[in-house]
């Protein structure tokens, strides 16, 4: 069962990690790019300019959200 609580997280935060939740309106884009090891994936870049890794396990369904949001 869900709840009501669980329904509001889902619209205000986004999980691009095991280890990381980002709330959903400081997401800008998501973008192909290298990280710190020069490997190829997929990150989030945040309003304040930080990336974050986005694993490959949870990529579709960062991007289905924001393309609900329209971004």
């Amino acid at each position: 069962d869900r709840s009501l609580a669980d329904d509001l997280y889902q619209e205000a935060f986004l999980r691009v990690h095991r280890n990381a939740v980002v709330a959903l309106g400081a997401v800008r884009t998501l973008e192909r790019r290298a990280d710190e090891d020069g490997e190829e994936g997929w990150a989030v870049e945040l309003s304040n300019g930080e990336w974050l890794t986005v694993s490959r396990r949870q990529v579709a369904a960062v991007r289905e959200v924001l393309a609900r949001q329209g971004g």
